[in-house]
C-alpha cells in the first residue's frame, strides 16, 4: 500500500509492503535529536544513509556513509553531526518474521550500503513520486535489496512447478494489479521466499515477467489500425497511454504508433 504521509516530524511513511514499512527520515541541524540518547522503536529497523552521520551505541561507533546501519529492537543510540544539513537517511522497519529471515543480531551492526542498493531506494521513492507506482515491483525491489545487504542466502527449497503455478496466473490475467502476497499465496510461499525463488528459476524478476505478458498480451489490440492506445495500455495495466509507450518502446525498439503503422497491411 502506498502511504507516502507524515507520520511524526520526523519519519514519512511511503510504502508498505510485506512484513516492512519503508519511509525516509529527516533530522535537522538544530533538531533536539542531536543532543539526546534516541531509542529503536518496537520493530528493527534498517537505515540506508543519505547524509554522513556518526552513529554511536556502546561499543559501536561508526560514520555512516556507504553503510546500511542495522538496529535491533529497542535498541538505544546517539547520532553526531557529520553533513551539514543533517541526517538525511531512508528506512526500514521490519516486521519479527523478517527481521528473523534477514538475521538481525541484538544492538546495532554496519554493512555496505552497495551502489545497488542505493539506487533502489532512489526507484523506489521516484516510482511512489511519479503518482502511478508500481506497487509488485516496490515490493520486490525492496525485498531483494534487504537480501542483498543482509547476506543471508539460505538453501532455497522450491521448485519450478510452483514457479508455473505463478507464471499461469500473471499470464491468465496480464492486467491484473498483483501483490507480491497474492501471488506467493498461489505457491504457498511466503513473499521473501518468492522474491528469491522466482529469479532463481526463470532468471527474470516477477515484475519484469509481468510487464513482459502485458505487453505480449497487448500486442493483438495495439497494432491494430483502430486501435486507442490509451484504451489498450488501461486494460493492460500500464497507468497511461505515455507509460505504456515508453514501456513498448524499450522492448521492442519502437513506439506502438510506429510498429502499428509498419504493420498495419499485415493486419
Amino acid at each position: 500500500m502506498i502511504l507516502d504521509r507524515w507520520v511524526c516530524q520526523h519519519e514519512r511513511h511511503l510504502f508498505d509492503g510485506p512484513g516492512f514499512v519503508w519511509g525516509e527520515f529527516r533530522c535537522p541541524p538544530a533538531d533536539g535529536l542531536w543532543r539526546t540518547d534516541n531509542r529503536i522503536r518496537e520493530h528493527a529497523v534498517v537505515a540506508f544513509a543519505g547524509s554522513a552521520v556518526r552513529i554511536t551505541a556502546g561499543r559501536f561507533d561508526t560514520v555512516a556513509t556507504n553503510e546500511s546501519v542495522w538496529y535491533s529492537p529497542g535498541v538505544r543510540y546517539r547520532r553526531t553531526m557529520v553533513a551539514t544539513r543533517g541526517d538525511h537517511c531512508t528506512f526500514v522497519a521490519l516486521s519479527p518474521e523478517l527481521a528473523a529471515r534477514l538475521r538481525i543480531r541484538p544492538g546495532v551492526q554496519a554493512r555496505v550500503c552497495t551502489d545497488r542498493a542505493v539506487m533502489a531506494a532512489y526507484r523506489i521513492r521516484r516510482e511512489i513520486a511519479c503518482g502511478h507506482p508500481d506497487e509488485l515491483a516496490l515490493e520486490e525491489l525492496a525485498l531483494t535489496t534487504l537480501a542483498e545487504l543482509s547476506g543471508a542466502d539460505e538453501a532455497l527449497s522450491g521448485t519450478s512447478k510452483e514457479v508455473e503455478k505463478i507464471k499461469e496466473a500473471i499470464a491468465a490475467d496480464p492486467g491484473r494489479q498483483w501483490s507480491l502476497a497474492e501471488l506467493a499465496a498461489i505457491a504457498h510461499y511466503s513473499p521473501w521466499f518468492l522474491s528469491r525463488m522466482f529469479p532463481r528459476v526463470t532468471g527474470m524478476s516477477l515484475w519484469a515477467y509481468r510487464r513482459q505478458q502485458r505487453l505480449r498480451a497487448s500486442l493483438q489490440e495495439a497494432l491494430r489500425p483502430e486501435a486507442n492506445l490509451a484504451a489498450v495500455a488501461q486494460r493492460y495495466g500500464f497507468s497511461s497511454h505515455s507509460h505504456y509507450s515508453r514501456v513498448f518502446r524499450e522492448a521492442f525498439g519502437c513506439t506502438p504508433s510506429a510498429a502499428r503503422d509498419g504493420s498495419a497491411r499485415a493486419l
